[in-house]
């Protein structure tokens, strides 16, 4: 096996740990009676983390986190997690890895069971510095759950996703760790933002503009706010993760990441299984 830059591995740990413990959060803060419902599952492979939504079509429900990074895959790892997966989920799923994922060959081994190498995520990272100062003439406020309905109709009209999903977005509001945002034009909510906060490293998701307010600078302001507050709260590190972006395709999100002080770890790659078309 290659050597990996121990800086990368300890970024690759940050990153992808981090990602799969908010997403183990928001599906452990559901409702059991939802949560059995929709075939919601976490399982375990080693240290690799799967996440199941059987009801969802989306992807980002159904993949494997972390495979091959705290100890090389197996091949029995591998195929015990991929046999999980395609029980699991009942259509299509996600395997992702990062480029400190061991063996050398995990990507090979991943396409001679059927998977097929599909377009990659972008994960980022920033430090401790002070946010830019990004003007809007919009108001930003945290809210609680007297705006969870709000804030979910926002998240999913803005994503173009179903209401079932609904309740995985707004579950964990109130948690200690968990701190939601809406931007408003006057009383009409038109951007959505979390930030999750883990030992000292704070996680930012669910941003989301109304499609009638885009490239407004909605979501800079917002980046910008849960930096603030996160450093606040001791954070010395920012996470997230983006769609790919590329000269070609440039994706706005990345921009607007990048205009806070996000800088790329590395684009993430993933390899995916078609079961249902």
């Amino acid at each position: 096996m290659k050597t990996i830059d121990p800086q990368l591995r300890v970024l690759a740990e940050t990153v992808e740990f981090g990602e799969a413990h908010v997403y183990t959060e928001m599906f452990g803060a559901l409702a059991p009676a939802f949560a059995q419902a929709h075939g919601i599952q976490i399982a375990r492979f080693g240290s690799a983390i799967a996440l199941n939504m059987k009801t969802a079509p989306q992807i980002f429900c159904n993949r494997l986190l972390g495979l091959g990074l705290r100890e090389a895959a197996t091949d029995d790892v591998l195929d015990q997690a991929l046999t999980y997966l395609r029980a699991a989920c009942g259509g299509n799923y996600q395997v992702q890895i990062s480029p400190a994922a061991q063996p050398d060959d995990l990507a090979a081994r991943l396409l001679a069971r059927g998977l097929h190498r599909t377009r990659p995520w972008m994960k980022l990272y920033r430090d401790a510095a002070p946010p830019p100062a990004f003007a809007l003439p919009y108001r930003i406020e945290r809210i609680d759950a007297a705006r969870a309905d709000a804030f979910a109709d926002l998240v999913t009209t803005a994503f173009g996703m179903p209401d079932q999903l609904k309740p995985l977005f707004i579950a964990p509001m109130g948690r200690p760790d968990w701190h939601y945002y809406l931007a408003f034009d006057g009383e009409r909510p038109v951007g959505s933002s979390v930030l999750f906060v883990h030992d000292g490293v704070g996680h930012l998701n669910m941003g989301a503009t109304h499609p009638d307010y885009r490239r407004q600078g909605i979501q800079r302001a917002l980046i910008a706010r849960r930096i603030r507050d996160g450093l606040d709260l001791g954070c010395h590190t920012f996470i997230t993760e983006t769609d790919y972006h590329s000269a070609e395709k440039p994706n706005p999100s990345y921009r607007n990441l990048q205009a806070a002080g996000f800088k790329l770890a590395y684009p993430r790659q993933n390899y995916e299984l078609i079961l249902v078309d």
